[in-house]
């Protein structure tokens, strides 16, 4: 049978995950009142590709969304835990993926464990737990924006290939700088950078609301101000980061699990079920649904 995992080598470890969860918290069952997702990887849009930027085999927004949407509609699931490991990607899949998990949190608990990192868009997604649990020395953090573009329109010159950009509405000036901003074929000039600073400031202002928004729940309130402390790519173990707020406690999958079993006034047997794909249960109850 499939399972709902996201991230590299995610197929080979999904049995060594039921193994751990049999291990922690009962024998796993195909339904439970505990839904445990495990996702693993960079963050991007859409599936393809390979390596650390994402794509095949990380968290596939399309994919995760699906799933989290079906999770917060099944009443049979009354809380769910994320065992999360990204090192973050793409900004825009992060956000999408941060608004559904909130309106999932409205209706059911929702817990965060971090395995080896929640980095940069990793860290965005758990920021939307009611509690996160980090491991001692899990990788917490690498609050920022990376952003930038490589030129190549002067190296194709002294090669006799020259580029012309226009715009499609010739009447509006400066449309065509504007358009292809971001194009190799345009010159890392000033105009240029100050488009690419502009840019990633509204980014990284936009982690940082989120993250005040995501992590004042349950009484916590955390000003921008000591995000903002912890921000600009620094990043923390476990327990550094518990001492800045980043986390609430200190601890593995089972305390996360059993964190989850009592913010749903659940009892200590209360089942966990590894979230199935497409031939599981979920799919059965709504095959035509999306996020």
């Amino acid at each position: 049978r499939e399972r709902m995992v996201f991230g590299s080598g995610a197929e080979q470890q999904a049995g060594d995950l039921d193994d751990l969860v049999r291990a922690l918290a009962g024998e796993t069952s195909a339904t439970g009142p505990i839904a445990l997702v495990r996702a693993t990887g960079s963050i991007s849009m859409s599936a393809g590709g390979n390596g650390i930027l994402g794509g095949r085999g990380g968290i596939v927004e399309k994919d995760f969304n699906k799933t989290i949407a079906r999770l917060e509609k099944d009443d049979d699931v009354k809380a769910v835990v994320v065992r999360i490991d990204s090192p973050g990607g793409s900004a825009l899949a992060s956000d999408l993926m941060w608004h559904q998990l909130m309106k999932l949190r409205k209706k059911k608990p929702l817990v965060f464990s971090v395995g080896d990192m929640a980095a940069s868009g990793g860290y965005y997604l758990a920021c939307t737990g009611d509690y996160i649990f980090a491991e001692p020395m899990s990788i917490v953090g690498s609050i920022g924006v990376v952003g930038g573009k490589i030129g190549v329109g002067d190296a194709l010159e002294r090669v006799g290939v020259h580029a012309e950009t226009f715009p499609a509405n010739p009447q509006r000036p400066g449309a065509a700088a504007r358009a292809a901003y971001e194009s190799p074929l345009v010159k890392w000039d000033e105009p240029t950078k100050a488009r690419v600073l502009e840019s990633m400031t509204s980014v990284y202002e936009l982690f940082l609301a989120r993250i005040v928004e995501g992590r004042s729940t349950r009484g916590r309130d955390i000003p921008r101000d000591k995000v903002a402390e912890s921000a600009e790519g620094k990043i923390f173990s476990g327990t550094e980061a518990k001492a800045r707020g980043l986390v609430d406690e200190i601890g593995g999958l089972g305390a996360a699990i059993a964190k989850a079993r009592e913010l749903a006034k659940l009892s200590e047997s209360a089942r966990v079920a590894v979230v199935e794909g497409k031939s599981g249960l979920l799919e059965s109850l709504d095959p035509g649904g999306s996020a």
